[in-house]
C-alpha cells in the first residue's frame, strides 16, 4: 500500500517550480549588472532562507543597471564575448539555474541566478494557490555576482538571438532527438504544476510483503526490512526524507528529452582508470576515521545541507593531516571538524532551508559567507529563523573558513562519470551525490542496492535526495558506491549504504558536487556571514 502511495508522489530536491534545459539556455545572452562596489554580499532583493512565495510579494528590488556585456554561452559549457574570445564557462544548477565564470576581466567574476518564472496564468501569487507554473528559459532572475577581490553586486540576463539547436564540434550533448515547434517560443519555455497530496496526515505503513518479496529474491544484491523509527511517522515525515517534490515537471506536446550522447574513452581516461586504487573508504584512511556520526535529519529536508556540511569536514581534516597541521586527530578522533547545517539551512538566501535545495548552491553560499562551526548553530530538526541563531555571541574559534572552488566534478552539471568521481574521491575527498529514490529505498537494510536496468544518460536527470559519497569498492564482481545517509544510524548498514557503481543507478552519477575549504583572513569576508545573519 505504501509503496503504491510513493510511487504516485515522485520527490524533487528544491521548492522552486522551474524546469529549464540545457539546450533553451545556448545562445547569446545580454546581462545587466549592478555597481560592484559592495563590500558584503547583497541580497539581491531575496529571503533567508529562500521560497517561491517570496519571490512574488510585494516587494521589489530597486535593480540600478551600471553597465552591460554580451555573451554566447556555448555548447556544452564556454563563453564568448562579441570578438569570439572564450571567456570563461557556465553549467547549468540542475534545471532551475545558471551560473558563468569570467575569467577574461581585470577582476574574474563568478556569476549565479535562477531562471525565470511565473504562475502560468499571470495572476498573482496568493500564498501556495497557483499550481502551474511556465519557466521562461531565455531571462533570469536578478542574481548575485562576485569578484575575486571579493566584492559582491547583482545581475540579470536576457537571451537575445536564437540559434539552431544543431550540435556543435565538441558537443556533448545531443539535441537529434528534439522536434521542432511551430512557435519559437516554446523553446524558451518550460512548464511546471504542483502535486496536491491528500495522504500527508496519515501513517505509514510498512509492506511486510514487498520486504519479503526482495528476500527471497534469490538475485537480488540488497536485503530489505522495516525500519522501527518509521513506524507511527506520518507520510509527510517521509516525503520530506526523500526530498519530497511539490512540482512536477511536463513536457510540452511533441517535445522529448534529450539523449546525453556517451564521452568518448581516451587512453587517458583508461590509464587513469587503472591508476586508481580498486577501493576506498573514507572510514578508515592510513587507519584514521575521517567521518562524523551519521545524522538523523528528521522531517526537515535537509539531506543537502547535511551532506554538503560532512564534506566539507572531511577534506578540511585531511587536508590538515597531509600538511601535518592536524598530527592529533590520528590519536584523538574527537576533534574532527564540524560544520553547522543548521546556519545553512536558516540563513541561505540561495536554498528554500527545510523545504530543499542543491550541495552546489550550498557550496557557492558557503563560498561566498564563510562556514560556522556546529556548536555554533546545532542541527535543530526545524526552520529556526536566523535571526535566532546568535552567532555573534558564539566563540567562532581562532581560524575562520569558507568553502571554495565549489564545482560540479567533471566541470559542469551533467559531465560528471565514474572516473572522474573516483578520482576526486581518492585526491581530495567526499563529495556530495544526489540520486531518486525509489519507493523500495525506504526498506534497505544491506548489500548493494540495485532498482533495476541500467538508466539512459538525459540531458537531465531527475534526483530528490543527497546523500555523502565516501568510497567504492567491489563485493562478487558487483562494483558498488559507499554512502553516507542522514537517516540516524539505526537505518541500513549502520547510517551508511552501498549502491551499484558505474551504470548511472537512480541517476546518481548525473550530479556530483565538490568543493575545497580554506582559511579567509580578509576581514570583509570574515565579517560578511555576521552581517548576513
Amino acid at each position: 500500500m505504501v509503496l503504491l502511495m510513493l510511487l504516485q508522489l515522485g520527490f524533487v530536491m528544491s521548492d522552486l517550480p522551474i524546469h529549464c534545459a540545457h539546450f533553451q539556455v545556448v545562445g547569446t545572452w545580454l546581462f545587466d549588472f549592478t555597481e560592484l562596489t559592495h563590500d558584503n554580499r547583497e541580497n539581491c532583493g531575496y529571503h533567508h532562507p529562500d521560497s517561491n512565495q517570496f519571490h512574488f510579494d510585494k516587494y521589489e528590488y530597486a535593480f540600478k543597471k551600471i553597465n552591460s556585456k554580451e555573451m554566447e554561452l556555448l555548447a556544452p559549457n564556454i563563453i564568448r564575448d562579441t570578438n569570439g574570445d572564450n571567456i570563461g564557462t557556465w553549467t547549468m544548477v540542475y534545471d532551475e539555474g545558471l551560473e558563468l565564470t569570467l575569467t577574461q576581466s581585470a577582476k574574474d567574476l563568478k556569476l549565479f541566478a535562477y531562471m525565470s518564472y511565473s504562475p502560468k496564468q499571470g495572476t498573482a501569487l496568493k500564498s501556495l494557490d497557483v499550481s502551474d507554473y511556465i519557466s521562461h528559459c531565455d531571462a533570469t532572475r536578478i542574481g548575485w555576482f562576485r569578484s575575486t577581490a571579493p566584492q559582491y553586486g547583482c545581475f540579470r540576463g536576457k537571451k537575445t538571438t536564437t540559434k539552431s539547436f544543431a550540435p556543435r564540434e565538441g558537443l556533448s550533448l545531443s539535441h537529434k532527438n528534439h522536434m521542432r515547434m511551430n512557435s519559437r517560443t516554446h523553446w524558451h519555455q518550460g512548464y511546471v504544476t504542483r502535486i496536491h497530496n491528500d495522504n500527508d496526515e496519515e501513517f505509514f505503513e510498512p509492506d511486510s510483503s514487498f520486504v519479503e518479496t526482495i528476500n527471497r529474491d534469490i538475485k537480488s544484491t540488497w536485503k530489505a526490512t522495516v525500519h522501527k523509527q518509521f513506524i507511527g511517522k506520518k507520510m509527510k515525515h517521509m516525503h520530506a526524507l526523500l526530498g519530497r517534490r511539490r512540482y512536477r515537471r511536463i513536457l510540452p506536446d511533441g517535445q522529448k528529452r534529450v539523449a546525453v550522447e556517451p564521452a568518448e574513452i581516451s587512453l587517458l581516461d583508461i590509464t587513469d582508470s587503472y591508476s586508481l586504487p580498486k577501493q576506498l573508504d573514507w572510514r578508515n584512511v592510513s587507519g584514521v576515521n575521517y567521518m562524523n556520526p551519521v545524522m538523523n535529519q528528521g522531517a526537515c529536508g535537509s539531506c543537502y545541507a547535511v551532506a554538503a556540511m560532512d564534506a566539507f569536514a572531511v577534506r578540511l581534516d585531511y587536508a590538515k593531516v597531509q600538511a601535518s597541521k592536524y598530527d592529533e586527530l590520528l590519536q584523538y578522533p574527537s576533534r574532527l571538524t564540524k560544520f553547522s547545517a543548521q546556519d545553512v539551512l536558516s540563513c541561505s538566501s540561495q536554498n528554500q532551508g527545510c523545504d530543499g535545495g542543491y550541495g552546489f548552491l550550498m557550496s557557492k553560499w558557503s563560498e561566498d559567507v564563510g562556514l560556522v562551526p556546529d556548536r555554533c548553530a546545532p542541527f535543530t530538526d526545524a526552520d529556526a529563523a536566523c535571526t535566532s541563531l546568535k552567532l555573534q555571541g558564539c566563540n567562532m574559534g581562532g581560524t575562520r573558513y569558507r568553502a571554495a572552488n565549489h564545482r560540479y566534478v567533471g566541470g559542469f552539471y551533467g559531465a560528471s562519470d565514474e572516473n572522474s568521481i573516483r578520482a576526486e574521491l581518492v585526491k581530495n575527498g567526499p563529495v556530495v551525490m544526489s540520486f531518486e529514490p525509489k519507493e523500495d529505498f525506504m526498506y534497505y537494510k544491506d548489500g548493494i542496492y540495485k532498482s533495476g536496468p541500467n538508466k539512459i544518460h538525459q540531458e537531465w536527470e531527475q534526483v530528490d535526495h543527497a546523500v555523502l559519497l565516501i568510497g567504492y569498492g567491489v563485493e562478487k564482481e558487483q562494483a558498488y558506491w559507499t554512502l553516507q545517509n542522514s537517516w540516524g544510524d539505526d537505518w541500513g548498514e549502520d547510517g551508511y549504504f552501498r549502491m551499484a557503481r558505474g551504470i548511472d543507478e537512480s541517476g546518481c552519477e548525473s550530479i556530483v558536487v565538490a568543493a575545497e575549504v580554506v582559511e579567509e583572513t580578509a576581514n570583509a569576508v570574515l565579517d560578511s556571514f555576521i552581517k548576513e545573519h
